[in-house]
């Protein structure tokens, strides 16, 4: 077992639909940040798989919305594509909580130098050698792994639709946990009345 956790980092574009809905009364924005985790085990066998494909079992994905609040995935799958017409990784995961879909896009570009070269789990992703790198909360599944439009439209008659760019992606390990603890004890004892 090898487990590799990705970080991700974004903030969310217009249109949005519905966002209070969805995840509160302040509601979501354009320009406004998320960030979020997904994780997975590298030794996973496929689910299912074919010569340019394969569609792995996640072993979790949350993402936490501007307001601090963190959603959690279910039933969460990466698909890895290295087909000419759609190199692409992504992630999907079901939402029960509000009723909805959630989800990772990396697509393109295609050919020898692309960032898909294999239908393996990455190790580790760079998100600027991907020419889309999207981010979709939606009460429909299509939106997440369908064409991708830019600007991005929400499916008509959606109650709500929410979706961001990711602007980084980085492997989470041990030590940067362990930095992030020990930064996080030194900011609280600095800011202990003396």
């Amino acid at each position: 077992m090898s487990i590799v956790t990705q970080e991700f980092l974004g903030s969310f574009v217009a249109p949005i639909v519905g966002s209070e809905g969805a995840v509160g009364v302040a509601g979501v924005h354009a320009g406004d940040p998320f960030s979020g985790t997904f994780s997975y085990d590298t030794s996973a066998a496929p689910l299912s798989s074919t010569s340019t494909t394969a569609k792995y079992p996640a072993i979790s994905f949350t993402v936490t919305l501007p307001d601090g609040k963190e959603l959690g995935a279910n039933q969460v799958t990466i698909f890895v594509s290295t087909e000419d017409e759609d190199p692409s990784i992504s992630v999907i995961g079901n939402v029960p909580h509000i009723n909805a879909f959630m989800g990772i896009l990396l697509r393109g570009p295609g050919g020898a130098t692309g960032p898909v070269q294999s239908t393996s789990l990455p190790t580790s992703l760079d998100v600027t050698k991907f020419i889309f790198k999207n981010f979709t909360l939606c009460d429909r599944i299509d939106p997440i792994i369908a064409a991708i439009q830019e600007p991005p439209l929400p499916p008509l008659g959606s109650p709500f639709y929410l979706r961001g760019h990711l602007s980084a992606i980085q492997r989470v390990t041990c030590l940067s946990l362990l930095f992030g603890l020990l930064s996080t004890k030194y900011c609280v004892f600095r800011r202990q009345p003396t």
